[in-house]
């Protein structure tokens, strides 16, 4: 019987940090040109992050088995993979690439909730090349398409209508980077679309 989810979309680390003050008094206008910016933030954390390890994650808390199919890093992804085990998802999916970091976000917020984020993709480029195996399209009830590389987004959604398994299509943070044709396709025959 089929009862699993499967979670595709970024896996990351987010480092997330509180500026008690505002940007914009720090920044002058007429010298935007040679903008140089450096902020004493007041709040700092380190976080298990990307959509497909939250998703995941909450759905763990749902007693829901997930699987998630995705791209991390050798050089640091075990202390995540073990955050993800014992939290009872599937990780045998997961792609580890040699010699690379796991995606990471850098986040700062400011005082009226402007924000500032800079986000490495580092082994998150080789979703390009992940694909939903005959094997876990088998195990599927569900697919999650959620944001990751545009191109694996626009794979996992042919897979899913191919293999006639019901998905979700959230294009998030990457609507700016998909093609018309692309979110046209993801919409179009997904069960779910998030906006």
């Amino acid at each position: 019987m089929k009862n699993n989810v499967l979670v595709t979309g970024s896996l990351a680390y987010d480092f997330i940090m509180d500026y008690p003050r505002t940007f914009e008094e720090n920044i002058i206008p007429d010298k935007l040109k040679t903008l140089s910016l450096s902020f004493l933030v007041e709040n700092f954390s380190k976080n298990f992050g990307g959509v497909s390890g939250n998703i995941a994650y909450n759905l763990s808390l749902l007693n829901t088995h997930a699987t998630i199919l995705a791209a991390a890093g050798e050089k640091d992804f075990a202390l995540y993979r073990l955050h993800l085990e014992k939290n009872d998802i599937d990780t045998s999916a997961i792609k580890e690439v040699r010699d690379e970091f796991t995606a990471n976000m850098f986040l700062m917020t400011d005082r009226t909730n402007c924000q500032i984020a800079g986000f490495y993709p580092g082994a998150m480029r080789e979703d390009n090349s992940l694909d939903i195996s005959s094997k876990l399209a088998r195990q599927s009830a569900f697919i999650i398409v959620a944001p990751t590389m545009p191109d694996a987004m626009e794979h996992f959604v042919k897979k899913a209508k191919s293999a006639s398994i019901p998905y979700l299509f959230d294009p998030a943070q990457q609507l700016p980077g998909l093609t018309r044709k692309q979110i046209i396709d993801g919409v179009t025959g997904a069960e779910i679309v998030i906006g």
